[in-house]
């Protein structure tokens, strides 16, 4: 038995807007980058487990900076878990 969980009708106006909005925020966020599906693919996730870790790891070698190699950039590393 097949069941029609969602009706949806986008009429010509709220694509128009939601496609300004998406030009704002494009505009807002200049830094953003498309990435192909296979580099999608190949990106590690950030997820609820490995973002608190992540920035644990990051306070550690801000608490010990002599044992950071000098390739790590910790103040891009800072500012990506900002952002």
């Amino acid at each position: 038995m097949s069941q029609n969980l969602v009706t949806l009708a986008i009429t010509d106006e709220q694509l128009a807007a939601a496609l300004a909005g998406l030009q704002q925020v494009e505009a807002a966020l200049p830094g953003l980058i498309a990435f192909e599906v296979g580099e999608r693919r190949g990106l590690p996730l950030m997820g609820p487990r490995s973002e608190p870790f992540a920035r644990q790891t990051l306070r550690v070698l801000e608490q010990n900076p002599g044992i950071v190699t000098p390739s790590l950039d910790l103040d891009a590393a800072r500012a990506d878990v900002k952002a």
